[in-house]
């Protein structure tokens, strides 16, 4: 392979490196809460408000905060930004209380988590069970089949691209020995 091929083939590698990854970790991400995850605090507070790194879509979002007894305080949910609240009815203190949480991303998919909070002295309150996995948030689908589908035509479209630049590195590597059998025998 010549010189020209070689940097042609670490351009693509390159490019491709840099540019595949962006495309599977594009989903939205809770970056902060009020109140935040684990926290104890004196009393009750009015809302609850999450902070995501890029502006929900104001569909099918859900927050609901329950205590021990699966009691929803939530009751009215609103969109500023980056920043999805909801008002709270009031709740007796010295208690546990989980957010559970769905919005839909900026790119479209559903994602969804939990977190606890504790208010006044909850030595003697009930517990949360701990949550399954090591992270709050989960990316989800209300639709299983959507979602392998949603996962078929991701691969699909990497998969064509992939195609594509190989047969581009291949009609480029192509037209380099044309050129170079042509500047040999002249």
């Amino acid at each position: 392979m010549t010189r020209t091929g070689r940097t042609l083939l670490a351009a693509l590698v390159g490019a491709t490196t840099v540019l595949l990854p962006s495309v599977a970790s594009a989903h939205d991400q809770l970056i902060g809460s009020g109140p935040a995850d684990g926290s104890r605090i004196a009393t009750f507070p009015s809302e609850v408000s999450l902070e995501f790194n890029n502006e929900p879509l104001d569909l099918g979002a859900s927050i609901v905060v329950v205590d021990t007894d699966d009691r929803d305080y939530a009751t009215r949910l609103t969109f500023d930004g980056t920043v999805v609240s909801t008002q709270l009815d009031a709740a007796p203190a010295d208690a546990n209380y989980q957010v559970r949480w769905r919005v839909v991303s900026s790119d479209g998919h559903v994602i969804s988590g939990a977190f606890d909070f504790a208010v006044g002295d909850t030595s003697e309150a009930e517990d949360f069970p701990p949550r399954v996995g090591t992270g709050s948030v989960t990316v989800a689908t209300d639709n299983p089949a959507a979602a392998s589908e949603d996962g078929a035509t991701r691969t699909a479209v990497v998969a064509v691209v992939g195609a594509f630049l190989a047969l581009g590195l291949w009609a480029a590597i192509a037209r380099l020995r044309t050129t170079t059998r042509s500047r040999q025998e002249t």
